[in-house]
């Protein structure tokens, strides 16, 4: 898996652009503030099947607004538009999440490079997106502040018995390899009655991060819960959870 990592992911290309901003040909943003001052969230979207390239303008992987409602001219949203798949059969199962692994640090290379400090970085995403931000986090206080998820998910719905490895073996070797990490830094939307996790199957981050890690759980009359972030009752409410953990994480920056 490591030589994947390594390896393999050199040939991916990083497709990238930013909500209200423009990406350069070199991928960087265009800053409406000093590098300084400006503080910026990669948000990931989810996957559909992994075997396949994903649509990245499809509805169902749009920035929640409960994110863009708190962009401003000093904090941007970039949108990383994955190109990453896997092969077919169980051998390659979970190895997407590698190579998105692959396309986030790439992004953040990126954004280091042009003078955003690292405490003014955040990732984000959804479903896979936001699993794979789990799997960066031996980079947390290196290359940025924290995480603000929603739905994390890696395998199959829990209901589907279809390719139980999914289950079995490789979301149990990842949140292996994830709990690794000397420390992660994070604040969790989850969805009571989610078709992948429910707050309770996200615990294992508490058990093992309890000062560091929040899961906020909570249900909206929505049919297709795993996409509440789309369709959000609280989204007001969120905005502001937001605003405020990202303003607590920068100013608690050096005592992490």
């Amino acid at each position: 898996m490591k030589g994947f990592y390594l390896a393999a992911l050199s040939l991916l290309l990083i497709s990238c652009s930013a909500v209200k901003t423009t990406p350069t040909k070199q991928g960087l943003i265009e800053l409406n503030a000093s590098a300084s001052d400006t503080i910026v969230i990669i948000y990931n979207h989810g996957t559909r099947n992994p075997r396949k390239k994903e649509r990245c303008d499809a509805s169902y992987n749009q920035i929640p607004a409960s994110l863009k409602d708190i962009e401003s001219n000093r904090l941007l949203i970039y949108f990383l538009c994955s190109v990453a798949t896997e092969g077919e059969g169980p051998e390659h199962a979970g190895n997407q999440v590698y190579a998105r692994m692959y396309e986030i640090e790439q992004a953040l290379d990126k954004l280091l490079q042009q003078g955003i400090q690292a405490r003014h970085i955040f990732l984000a995403g959804h479903s896979k997106g936001a699993w794979s931000s789990l799997m960066l986090m031996n980079l947390v206080d290196k290359k940025f502040n924290a995480a603000i998820l929603f739905a994390p998910a890696l395998a199959n719905r829990r209901s589907q018995q279809t390719h139980p490895w999914w289950r079995n073996e490789v979301r149990p070797r990842q949140i292996k390899q994830m709990l690794t990490a000397q420390k992660i830094e994070a604040l969790i939307f989850a969805y009571r009655d989610d078709e992948y996790n429910r707050p309770q199957d996200l615990q294992f981050l508490i058990d093992r991060y309890p000062d560091s890690v929040e899961i906020i759980g909570y249900r909206c009359a929505y049919k297709y819960t795993h996409n509440t972030h789309l369709h959000d009752c609280r989204q007001s409410q969120i905005s502001k959870q937001i605003t405020d953990y990202i303003n607590q994480q920068i100013q608690q920056w050096p005592l992490n």
